[in-house]
């Protein structure tokens, strides 16, 4: 599972959303992508829903209005509250790396070297 916090004011965020949602709608990926994003509640309520439909986002996202920095810091404690962040867990739930701005080759190079781990 990718874990991706983004922000539609976020540039890096757009950049490689493509790439996350071409993953995510990859039926042979063995990776599934989560999007969450945590913009403020006004964004949310009027422009989220146009963001991930230009996108073509038609799997299910989430936001996280607030709390947000706390939340993260929990999964991640050494965030430093940059975004995109991308958490990846293995079948376990275990976090196997968090990163930046990613794309399917890291990802895929990351599952890789943790299944000979």
């Amino acid at each position: 599972m990718l874990v991706n916090f983004y922000a539609t004011w976020c540039k890096p965020c757009r950049v490689e959303l493509p790439e996350l949602v071409a993953i995510q709608n990859d039926p042979n990926s063995k990776v599934k992508v989560l999007l969450v994003s945590i913009d403020d509640q006004e964004v949310v309520d009027s422009k989220l829903a146009g963001f991930l439909q230009s996108n073509n986002i038609g799997f299910k996202s989430y936001t996280l209005t607030s709390g947000s920095e706390q939340f993260i810091q929990k999964l991640y404690p050494t965030w430093r509250k940059t975004i995109p962040l991308n958490l990846l867990f293995d079948q376990e739930g275990n976090l196997l790396e968090g990163m930046g701005l990613t794309d399917r080759a890291e990802v895929e190079m990351i599952i890789a070297r943790n299944q000979t781990i």
